[in-house]
């Protein structure tokens, strides 16, 4: 059955006038069960859709408009329940190494994360992993066409790669910025792009603007040798995590879940299974960062001087001896791979 789907595109100049151009797509059906992700762009909003207008028209696909990340994980389970596991998801919107941002309104939260899912309760955000492995399928590939989203993939963990290792899937994705073009092949900047008269024929491809931060594909990275199926190597916390299971502190049977929130009594186990006094109680309470900085500097005799606030000491502390990873000071809540490398640090150095 052939199925037609109406588009609105809207054209929007610097000067704030605005074209509108009706469309009426045939959308193809292919052998592969693809689906078209587009987010809100804002100024760049009408161009993400012709790229992916264009995608259509080439490989065809499911189109799917998306502004926050519920949007983005009912949408991709409402596309799975209907046509079955994705072969080939192609997003196009903005994103960086960090998330997919999905939505463009200011002070609105509505990006999709590599998060635990509690912490993007009461926003318009979501996490990978409230999306099963399952939805994708075997030869199941993925294609993040934004800026940026892979950035830095050889030294640090990249929303890319753990889009990578949660669905198990190939991950395609930009290192640096990228830009429009007329061209597959090679950048063409379209002629003063303020007075655009594009119809459905013409075509619009996203292409890296620097040859050297050009788009990669990454694997699924190897699991650690801790035995967790959700611990790869590569990621700077994995060490930490295999230290710890060396130690004989599991965190659970078959999944590690390191960006889940910490709880305390998960704080009690580690100080436990390494033979520490921790001054926590043993409860379901999650933990912020400078809660399991002083429970676990202290449990080691590191307690620094009074400061005030009290944590700023702690902060230092762990500052100026490199025991957290890079951006700590930005998040509010300790995750379970931070704490194990909290406690690595503390312990084997």
């Amino acid at each position: 059955m052939k199925r037609f789907i109406a588009f609105t595109l809207i054209l929007v100049s610097c000067s704030g006038q605005a074209s509108i151009l009706q469309a009426e797509l045939l959308e193809p059906i292919k052998e592969d069960n693809i689906l078209i992700v587009v987010g809100e762009g804002g100024t760049s909003g009408n161009l993400f859709k012709w790229s992916a207008l264009t995608y259509q028209r080439e490989h065809g696909g499911v189109w799917l408009d998306v502004s926050s990340g519920n949007d983005f994980v009912e949408g991709v389970k409402d596309f799975v329940s209907e046509h079955g596991p994705i072969d080939h998801l192609e997003y196009f919107g903005h994103g960086n190494n960090v998330a997919l941002f999905l939505n463009q309104e200011p002070g609105v939260n509505g990006g999709l994360y590599a998060n635990d899912p509690s912490y993007n309760e009461g926003y318009l955000a979501a996490s990978i992993y409230d999306l099963s492995k399952s939805v994708f399928s075997e030869k199941g590939t993925i294609a993040l066409n934004g800026c940026n989203v892979a950035k830095d993939h050889e030294v640090g963990e990249t929303f890319a790669q753990d889009m990578a290792n949660h669905f198990q899937v190939m991950v395609t994705a930009a290192e640096g910025p990228t830009q429009f073009s007329s061209s597959p092949d090679v950048i063409v900047d379209f002629t003063e792009w303020n007075n655009l008269d594009l119809s459905v024929e013409d075509n619009v491809y996203m292409l890296p603007t620097y040859l050297d931060e050009a788009f990669v594909s990454l694997s699924p990275a190897a699991p650690s040798r801790s035995g967790y199926v959700d611990v790869y190597r590569g990621d700077l916390t994995t060490e930490a995590i295999d230290w710890l299971s060396d130690k004989g502190v599991r965190m659970g049977e078959e999944e590690f879940k390191p960006y889940e929130i910490i709880k305390a009594k998960e704080v009690k186990l580690i100080c436990e299974g390494l033979g520490l006094v921790c001054d926590i109680e043993t409860n379901d309470k999650d933990q912020t960062t400078v809660e399991v900085l002083a429970v676990l500097i202290d449990a080691y005799g590191r307690t620094p001087l009074v400061s005030s606030p009290w944590y700023s000491a702690y902060v230092s502390l762990a500052l100026s001896e490199d025991l957290m990873l890079d951006g700590f000071t930005d998040r509010r809540w300790m995750t379970r791979a931070d704490a194990a490398y909290l406690v690595y640090k503390l312990g084997s150095h």
